[in-house]
């Protein structure tokens, strides 16, 4: 059975809980759990030894390292958040250099029951993590996007006007982290440009985005930074995605056909 999700604007008077308190405060099955009872579905997609596979581990869920696609790295990543579920499924068959690619996403029904919240797995491409400098760069930026003081939504860096404007903030958070150095505010204004043609790239396939920090930000195998973690997005027009439920025939069949 699929389960269908519909993308929904944020409601700008609705004074509740963010989607993110939420996510982490509404019960759900351990992920530990979740492994072992859907093992004859997660095993023929290449998990064999979790604690050696796992990649990283975030606020909803879990990355595990996989061979699926002739040999080549790959992904499973099992989430609690039904947005990045919802945008991984609507990715899936649309590509662009700048974000990562998604092959299928699945939903564990089971998971959803007793008003749980359910979890979902996406497979998608390998992607390597940024070096440690430009994470720490890109906490700049992440600081000034959170003070509204950068606009990376619409960046128009190739205008000298707005490309002064952010130098001029870059420059003033670097001192104040005591980082600021010639070489520091170049390679922190090119991780600016790279993080905006990204934005704009999954704008372009139908999703706004504004989840941006150093660890959604990563790099493809020849240095084309792209977007990890599409969680948070919002697809354009009122969309309605329909996640199948990952069962171990729907893994077999899977399989054949990526093998193919």
């Amino acid at each position: 059975m699929a389960r269908r999700h519909f993308s929904e604007e944020p409601d700008d008077d609705d004074e509740g809980p963010s989607t993110l308190t939420q996510v982490l405060s509404e019960p759900h099955y351990p992920l530990g759990h979740v492994l072992l009872t859907s093992r004859s579905a997660i095993e023929p997609l290449g998990i064999h030894d979790p604690p050696t596979q796992r990649l990283g581990k975030g606020s909803f869920g879990t990355a595990y390292e996989v061979g699926l696609l002739a040999g080549k790295r790959s992904v499973l990543k099992f989430t609690r958040d039904p947005t990045e579920a919802q945008a991984s499924a609507f990715l899936c068959g649309r590509s662009s250099k700048h974000v990562v690619d998604i092959y299928q996403t699945w939903s564990l029904n089971w998971t959803h029951e007793k008003k749980l919240r359910g979890w979902y797995v996406i497979h998608r491409a390998y992607l390597n993590p940024l070096s440690k400098k430009d994470k720490r760069l890109m906490h700049v930026l992440w600081v000034l996007y959170e003070d509204m003081s950068l606009d990376l939504k619409f960046p128009r860096a190739i205008h000298r006007r707005m490309s002064d404007k952010w130098k001029s903030y870059i420059r003033e958070e670097l001192e104040e982290q005591q980082m600021h150095t010639q070489q520091n505010l170049a390679r922190t204004m090119h991780l600016l440009n790279e993080v905006s043609a990204c934005v704009h790239a999954l704008h372009g396939l139908g999703i706004d985005w504004e989840d941006i920090h150093a660890d959604n930000m990563m790099r493809r195998d020849d240095g084309t930074m792209a977007i990890g973690d599409v969680g948070y997005g919002l697809m354009h027009d009122d969309t309605t995605v329909t996640v199948a439920d990952l069962t171990p025939e729907i893994a077999h069949s899977y399989l054949q056909v990526i093998a193919a």
